[in-house]
């Protein structure tokens, strides 16, 4: 049907939109069709847009919304990553013009940065900017998401970013590179009214500093419910950094209410540099000094690893009085070597037999194995799940093991 016809009636509309594929190739094909009800596809074709930091783009597509206001606030989800190869300046785009972007999307609901650098503002080593400064009220409403992955901002920048909104459902932070502040910064009054209730740090450097200070210097501690750790370099050398977060979470953090720990060397021992320093058994493995115990309002523990170990039980032992559910995700089998047979790693009747004891009854256990049926080959799930029946019978039969491969949302389950 070509544009010249005239409008089609709501209910042909109706059936048209029942019947086509929740996807932006197929609306838009259609609605180019069609003028008559073009406009009632907007809100689907413009629920996700990309803004790219190649050559014009950035600039142009910014104002390109202002000026359609219409189009504009139909956007929900929207991201800004770097288009091209390599370092070149592409990559770089200034906070100015990521603040301005943004306030051309007024219902927007999740925002994805994704391979960009957001450089220091030229002549200044702070990198402030005077357009906005911490402290102030949010210019933006609540944001469901934000995403900021294989990104180099600088502390500040970071905390301004997330000052802008209310406050912020899910906040996950991938492999980003957060430069610190210069050591005078560390002495100021605490900074923007920054509420997150969902929090990921993977493989962020500094690593502990980001959380730190967001535990210490704005208001995330009094918001926070879910706290997501990944560090793929953490040795004991250096956990008294890991346990200071915890440390910081215990008088200030009374929201949290669960903690997820990714596949990270200190808790699957591989190598004897993943030890801690004269190590003969599991009970010399200095646990407590991670401070889990200070999470007072802790209900559950999720820890993601390959294999359940003896000293794993050690670990639970330190978990505050409040905790009711350790949750065991297998997971990280990608980072073992090809040689190693995943099929028998692990001391699960060792573990059975320690974690049945009284000390642990206020606990359940939650085995997951939804990892490993989406991520690995239906044969080595098989033979993973055939090598554990019968393999925990004292927790079976205290009615304190739970089996699921049901995929989970790690954000609202």
């Amino acid at each position: 049907m070509r544009a010249v016809y005239y409008p089609l009636p709501a209910e042909i509309t109706d059936a048209i939109f029942a019947n086509l594929e929740d996807d932006r190739p197929s609306l838009k094909s259609c609605a180019l069709v069609c003028r008559a009800w073009r406009a009632c596809a907007r809100p689907l074709i413009f629920r996700k847009y990309t803004i790219y930091t190649w050559g014009k783009t950035r600039r142009a597509v910014p104002s390109f919304f202002v000026s359609r206001p219409d189009v504009a606030a139909h956007i929900r989800h929207l991201e800004i990553m770097n288009y091209g190869e390599g370092e070149d300046r592409a990559s770089f785009i200034a906070f100015a013009e990521a603040e301005s972007a943004l306030s051309a999307f007024p219902s927007l609901r999740s925002l994805r940065l994704s391979l960009i650098r957001i450089p220091p503002r030229a002549g200044s080593l702070r990198g402030r900017n005077t357009d906005s400064e911490l402290g102030t009220a949010p210019r933006f409403g609540a944001l469901d998401e934000l995403s900021i992955s294989y990104c180099t901002v600088t502390m500040y920048q970071l905390f301004r970013l997330l000052g802008m909104f209310t406050k912020i459902d899910r906040v996950k932070l991938l492999s980003t590179e957060v430069t610190p502040w210069v050591p005078a910064d560390d002495d100021r009054a605490p900074l923007a009214p920054i509420k997150v209730t969902h929090l990921a740090a993977l493989n962020t450097t500094p690593r502990t500093t980001v959380l730190l200070k967001l535990l210490t210097l704005t208001d995330v501690a009094n918001t926070l419910q879910t706290l997501w750790c990944k560090d793929g370099l953490l040795r004991w050398h250096r956990s008294d950094d890991f346990g200071a977060v915890f440390a910081a979470i215990g008088p200030r953090c009374l929201s949290l209410r669960r903690v997820i720990i990714a596949p990270m060397p200190i808790f699957m021992p591989l190598l004897e540099d993943d030890m801690p320093d004269s190590s003969t058994g599991p009970d010399t493995y200095p646990w407590a000094s991670l401070n889990f115990a200070r999470c007072e309002a802790l209900v559950e523990f999720n820890l993601q690893t390959f294999e359940i170990l003896t000293i794993h039980a050690a670990l639970f032992a330190t978990l505050p009085a409040s905790t009711k559910i350790v949750r065991i995700t297998l997971a990280g089998f990608d980072i073992l070597p090809p040689s190693v047979d995943v099929v028998q790693l692990g001391d699960w009747r060792e573990f059975d037999q320690l974690f049945s004891a009284d000390r642990f009854r206020h606990l359940t256990l939650v085995l997951d194995w939804s990892h490993v049926r989406v991520k690995a080959p239906e044969e080595m799930y098989m033979a993973l799940r055939n090598r554990m029946e019968g393999l925990m019978p004292r927790l079976e039969e205290q009615g304190r093991l739970v089996v699921t491969d049901t995929p989970r949302d790690w954000w609202k389950d």
